[in-house]
């Protein structure tokens, strides 16, 4: 199962015994080329339950970054819903970052929906 993965590898870099379990901040960047289906979109992520920081045009894209507190075990589902919620809006979901030092990112490219 792909997130033992990353459960795995965040006990390696001092999560602790259980600590993957336990909800963390987590952020996420989805794009768009045009700024009302950026809108329409950070408020559908707003209904379930994610806070929205902005929504920008940044080097010629739309952006949406948004976060929650969620547990890194279950960051492969978290990933693939908004995958497929910025395809049905026709944004890029253009990955996830954890706000600490020992960062663990995933790439959209290496999850295949």
């Amino acid at each position: 199962m792909p997130e033992e993965g990353v459960c795995r590898r965040s006990g390696e870099a001092g999560a602790g015994p259980g600590g993957t379990d336990r909800p963390r901040r987590i952020s996420h960047l989805v794009e768009f080329l045009r700024e009302e289906m950026a809108l329409r979109f950070a408020d559908h992520i707003g209904a379930k339950n994610y806070a929205v920081q902005g929504v920008a045009v940044e080097e010629g894209y739309w952006r949406v970054r948004f976060f929650r507190y969620d547990p890194l075990c279950d960051i492969d589902a978290v990933t693939l819903d908004l995958l497929r919620d910025a395809r049905d809006f026709g944004g890029s979901y253009e990955g996830w970052s954890r706000s600490r030092a020992s960062r663990a990112r995933a790439s959209p490219a290496a999850l295949r929906l």
